[in-house]
């Protein structure tokens, strides 16, 4: 399939790059409980099957007041960019 749709390997489903992410706003940024409440996800390249991807983090906003925070991230492989994007998150009273 992914042949004859122009790309040269066997491509991982866009979701799966970026599993991370929920990992990361839902349980270690704000807090253990945390709450995804955005997602704005740009696929710019396609990650093949056994390509190895990193992705890269940096926190751009947190509110105490209202228990947010906002993340901007990108996912690589080398200097290959897959994907870009912005998540929020709120931590939840426990």
């Amino acid at each position: 399939f992914a042949k004859r749709n122009g790309f040269s390997h066997p491509v991982v489903y866009g979701a799966l790059t970026v599993t991370r992410l929920s990992q990361l706003v839902g349980m270690h940024i704000p807090g253990d409980l945390g709450l995804a409440t955005s997602w704005k996800i740009d696929f710019n390249n396609p990650l093949y099957v056994g390509e190895r991807a990193v992705m890269h983090a940096v926190l751009t906003h947190k509110s105490e007041a209202t228990h947010t925070i906002k993340i901007k991230f990108d996912v690589t492989v080398g200097e290959k960019i897959i994907a870009t994007g912005t998540a929020g998150s709120k931590l939840l009273n426990e």
